[in-house]
């Protein structure tokens, strides 16, 4: 069978456009090195391999970033909208191609990927983001075996090269994660809207993350037991086909009765009257950071209130009790905020929360 390459994505010199021809014909892609003339490449040749009768051997790894990335922004989707995944994914394929953007796929090493790791390490960059990007350049290799567009044993090869240890190379590691002090968090208090004191008490009470507490409404909760039990529209492992769970305790029952009105669909926690919307994450994030500016204390992220809610949960129930209310398929997860059963959250959150 005689193989056809992938169209090449081309420079105009005289336009400074970029250019790919396929069949013949020149397809204008818009200006050189934009991502958008990139997205307009990727899809002029996924639709040129729909219609393929032969499939394409010779690619780049340039060219398969560009495919792959076109992937991704369709695959990484919540309720309609782009995951911060795919951005992840874009910065991740930039470090591969800064060593093998023009090396064919059937020639891609294990030598490439140590380079494009070292200068990840050399970056600065920490060790769990640095592995983090390693397996997202592996997944994007896997999916150009499934697409038949390289040999698995390219992906193979990639598959030996070991993540980065601890204490074996320059790679720094994150300090553990832990509770915002209590000062720091009653000192925004004055700086801040109803609102949003409203979603860091929630989240001290229930453990919840910020997104699920933003989303909050009457709607989403079940009040009819003494523990009232809240299943969020949408959440983080949604897509794994899991169901979240975020019981309210005594204390934030209380705290949301001042926020609770005739509208079952409205958003708790809202910046407007009318509640039919909610805070985003990061304007959310930007109040807080703005608030602990004003009061000056350090700056400090709503995440990190799942660890105020995780350590107390622990020391006075244990691991086990601390996963089950922060919603975490395993105790190791759990070690790691705190320094499936219904029944055994219900029972902490009415202590607790």
């Amino acid at each position: 069978m005689t193989h056809r390459r992938v169209p090449k994505y081309a420079f105009h010199k005289g336009t400074g456009q970029a250019r790919v021809r396929i069949n013949g014909k020149d397809i204008w892609l818009g200006k050189y090195g934009t991502p958008e003339s990139m997205e307009r490449y990727a899809k002029a040749v996924a639709d040129w391999q729909q219609t393929a009768v032969e499939q394409p051997e010779q690619v780049t790894f340039g060219q398969l970033a560009m495919l792959y990335k076109q992937h991704a922004k369709k695959h990484y989707r919540k309720n309609g909208k782009v995951t911060t995944e795919y951005g992840l994914v874009c910065y991740a394929l930039k470090w591969m191609n800064q060593v093998a953007r023009k090396v064919q796929l059937a020639e891609i090493t294990p030598r490439h990927l140590k380079m494009a790791k070292e200068n990840m390490i050399e970056s600065g960059m920490t060790r769990g983001t640095v592995n983090k990007f390693l397996q997202r350049i592996r997944r994007a290799v896997k999916w150009a075996v499934g697409e038949e567009l390289c040999h698995a044993s390219v992906l193979v090869g990639l598959q030996a090269v070991p993540d980065v240890k601890r204490g074996r190379t320059k790679a720094i590691d994150h300090e553990p994660v832990k509770p915002v002090p209590e000062a720091f968090i009653e000192a925004v208090e004055p700086h801040v809207p109803s609102g949003i004191w409203g979603v860091v008490q929630f989240q001290l009470h229930t453990g919840a993350r910020p997104g699920e507490a933003l989303i909050l409404r009457a709607c989403d909760i079940d009040m009819s037991g003494d523990v009232w039990i809240y299943r969020p529209e949408t959440h983080k492992t949604q897509h794994h086909g899991k169901e979240r769970v975020i019981c309210i305790g005594p204390v934030a029952q209380k705290l949301l009765q001042q926020f609770l009105t005739t509208d079952l669909n409205a958003y708790l926690f809202a910046p407007t009257k009318g509640r039919n919307r909610h805070y985003r994450r990061d304007s959310y994030t930007n109040w807080i950071r703005r608030a602990c500016e004003r009061a000056e204390v350090p700056h400090w992220s709503p995440n990190r209130l799942r660890h105020n809610f995780a350590t107390k949960a622990r020391k006075t129930f244990g691991i086990e009790a601390t996963r089950v209310t922060l919603g975490h398929s395993s105790a190791v997860t759990s070690e790691i905020y705190a320094e499936r059963d219904l029944e055994a959250a219900q029972s902490v959150v009415a202590r607790i929360g």
